[in-house]
């Protein structure tokens, strides 16, 4: 598992609540960066209704921040052990910004493809 190669659950789980506090201080500090968060529950839609059975939008905002902060941690986490690194992504490329959000030093290419979600 991912956890385990970077130190255990509790390495995981120390980076992702520090990451997931300053991604919520990001976004409330600069409320016109939430149409990142809008557009991501624009094109995630469907997926997040299938997932979760709720269309409230603050709901689904915390799923994303979540979600994201999932993202920022596996990018820290690999910046911290590899330096830099290049993502290959195969979900939605808006998801990006929060691998950026977790290192500076992580490039992202993602598969194109088109989403049915």
């Amino acid at each position: 598992m991912f956890t385990e190669y970077f130190g255990g659950k509790s390495i995981w789980v120390k980076t992702y609540k520090m990451i997931h506090r300053s991604i919520s201080k990001y976004f409330a500090k600069n409320k016109n960066e939430y149409r990142i968060i809008v557009d991501i529950i624009k094109s995630r839609k469907k997926l997040y209704f299938n997932w979760y059975k709720t269309r409230n939008f603050e709901i689904l905002k915390k799923i994303v921040i979540k979600q994201g902060a999932e993202y920022a941690t596996m990018a820290y986490l690999l910046q911290k052990k590899f330096g830099s690194v290049i993502i290959l992504g195969a979900d939605h490329h808006k998801m990006s910004f929060f691998y950026q959000f977790g290192s500076k030093n992580i490039s992202t290419l993602y598969i194109k493809k088109k989403y049915a979600t």
